[in-house]
């Protein structure tokens, strides 16, 4: 893994950095997301593994893997609000899909270097003709989800799944098969 950097908008760029090397190079997921200070934290799925690697106040940590298991995962990204907060798509460890959400803590919901439980947002069973892909996280306002389900039956389809939460809610988890499980700075459940 390396990294380019740039200090003028991507006219010039610095040589290559060697973050590290991943267990494999079965790399699927990915996802790179900084903190207000500058701290970042770059997660990527390998296999049936979630890893993040930071980088704090300027210094590389070593790289950490999750305390979970799986089946294989397929893509990741991540947002940060108090916490590193996640969404991750791939297999269970028998094989059924799932959409997940997690949490990194930072400190916030979470204690810093903790990994939350995982939190169901869809599934669909092993052997069946659905799947779910590439998933995405912001929160440029409120939090925005999105993932993809494949149907591969008779008519084929993949379509987009969109999430987004209101305004002033922490990210914790997800919870049912559309909602978003958050709460207010009062601490107030919203669906």
């Amino acid at each position: 893994m390396r990294r380019l950097k740039s200090s003028n908008y991507g006219i010039n760029w610095l040589n290559a950095e060697l973050l590290d090397y991943s267990p494999s190079t079965d790399v699927h997921g990915l996802a790179a997301v900084y903190k207000p200070n500058g701290d970042l934290a770059v997660f990527f799925t390998n296999q049936m593994s979630l890893f993040v690697k930071q980088c704090i106040s300027g210094n590389w940590r070593a790289t950490s893997a999750w305390d979970k298991i799986t089946g294989y995962l397929s893509s990741v990204s991540a947002a940060y609000d108090r916490d590193w907060n996640l969404m991750i798509t791939g297999q269970d460890a028998n094989g059924n899909y799932k959409v997940w959400s997690l949490i990194y803590g930072d400190g916030g919901a979470v204690p810093a270097g903790v990994w939350s439980s995982l939190q169901e947002l869809a599934a669909a069973p092993a052997g069946g003709n659905f799947e779910y892909g590439p998933v995405f996280l912001d929160k440029p306002d409120v939090y925005r989800t999105c993932y993809v389900e494949k149907f591969s039956g008779v008519q084929s389809y993949s379509r987009l799944f969109y999430l987004n939460s209101i305004p002033e809610t922490f990210f914790l988890t997800v919870s049912g098969a559309s909602r978003l499980l958050l709460t207010s700075p009062a601490n107030t459940a919203w669906r």
